[in-house]
């Protein structure tokens, strides 16, 4: 299972430690394959449209879109969540992925 993780950048402050802390956690609970967007370095001219084009990429090999807490922020998170749904891709929010890796979740 290949996890991508979805949530606001754009205008975030530390929006790269707020995505390792999620892809770290995940990984914690067992999660191998995880896509980080925010892992990249993109040079300050890089348009909203080149990067999306770039993790749109990195989205279709993955089997889950897993949305992080701020995502309600993210014009990019949107622009994923009407692909996945149109491509019948899983959308799970982050801590209701973390219940269902827990091993002694209620």
């Amino acid at each position: 299972m290949k996890y991508y993780l979805s949530g606001a950048i754009t205008r975030q402050p530390n929006f790269k430690e707020y995505f390792k802390k999620h892809e770290d956690e995940l990984r914690y609970w067992g999660v191998k394959n995880i896509f980080n967007p925010a892992a990249f370095y993109w040079e300050a001219e890089s348009t909203w449209e080149a990067i999306m084009k770039f993790d749109l990429k990195y989205l279709m090999d993955c089997d889950c879109l897993v949305l992080l807490p701020n995502w309600k922020k993210s014009k990019g998170a949107k622009v994923e969540i009407y692909l996945c749904k149109k491509l019948r891709i899983r959308i799970i929010k982050f801590h209701d992925l973390i219940r269902e890796l827990m091993p002694y979740a209620s």
